[in-house]
């Protein structure tokens, strides 16, 4: 597939692969500061950028549509994403040159393993060396969030870190109160992990997704007017079963001891990469259950 791709530009200055990303443990916590244990997949976004003569064109060979500066964005979904880092950059004033850049995926579109962001992390780089940007790998991360958050989707930074820091039989333990990360060694020996493709489709910022955020972000505001003398504002790392016990709805209580609980159980999972599969599973089933119930 790749080589019949790379046909379609003639000699391109460079190819960039974004990876897919699964997460082992750890969902709904990276936008509230919790540890999340995230990896990057061998199915990956494939970009292929060169400079041209006239204005930029963008062609993505899974759905056969080209996209310039001149075309509605609404006429062409993937482009508003384009559309959105043009911005980004222009805000930032780091000019865009003329190029032509095709693209094409492995990842499947739509099954939870962040095809936007492979596209968003893929395409910004791509564009700062064809730029000569000097981005670094924290600036794009930080910019291909801006751009998720500019589509309407409030989410967190753990996509990004994982397709941009992920490493080979790693899994990336990445702290989402200060973003500091260290790659964790998948024990290959014992332990080999299966993503398994449902077919089910969705798209987050259609979801309710950001309506989850909200929840979690209220039920903490609620925590916090109650705990009028604490000393300092809790954080939802601090959180315990008693701070879900002062919640008057029953939504804030499910929607916090989520957020609390599965916390909690990721930085168990942690503990027990060193063979303890056992234990990793009793851990992904109760994430499993806690997703479900809370």
């Amino acid at each position: 597939m790749i080589s019949d791709f790379t046909k379609n530009i003639g000699k391109p200055a460079l190819m960039v692969k974004s990876p897919g990303r699964a997460n082992l443990i750890g969902e709904h916590v990276d936008y509230c500061g919790g540890s999340v244990l995230p990896f990057a997949i061998e199915q990956s976004m494939y970009f292929v950028g060169t400079h041209s003569e006239e204005r930029s064109l963008y062609y993505s060979h899974d759905y056969d549509q080209m996209w310039h500066s001149g075309i509605p964005v609404s006429e062409v979904d993937w482009s508003r994403y384009v559309s959105q880092i043009h911005g980004l950059a222009e805000a930032r004033q780091l000019s865009i040159q003329p190029s032509i850049i095709h693209f094409v995926s492995e990842i499947p579109i739509g099954a939870g393993l962040s095809s936007s962001t492979a596209l968003c992390c893929g395409l910004l780089s791509t564009l700062n060396f064809l730029n000569d940007w000097g981005l670094s790998s924290t600036d794009i991360i930080t910019m291909a969030s801006e751009a998720e958050h500019g589509m309407g989707l409030k989410g967190g930074l753990m996509d990004q870190h994982a397709i941009m820091l992920g490493k080979r039989d790693h899994l990336l333990h990445l702290d989402c109160r200060d973003n500091s990360y260290d790659h964790v060694p998948i024990p290959r020996d014992s332990v080999n992990f299966f993503v398994l493709n449902s077919r089910v489709q969705h798209n987050l910022v259609d979801s309710e997704y950001n309506n989850r955020r909200l929840e979690v972000e209220t039920a903490l505001s609620k925590v916090n007017e109650l705990c009028v003398g604490a000393r300092e504002p809790i954080q939802f790392t601090d959180v315990d079963d008693k701070h879900v016990d002062l919640l008057p709805t029953s939504l804030g209580k499910k929607r916090l001891r989520h957020v609390s609980s599965e916390i909690r159980r990721t930085l168990l999972a942690n503990g027990h990469l060193d063979g303890d599969i056992k234990k990793i599973g009793e851990l992904l089933y109760q994430s499993h259950n806690s997703l479900k119930e809370d």
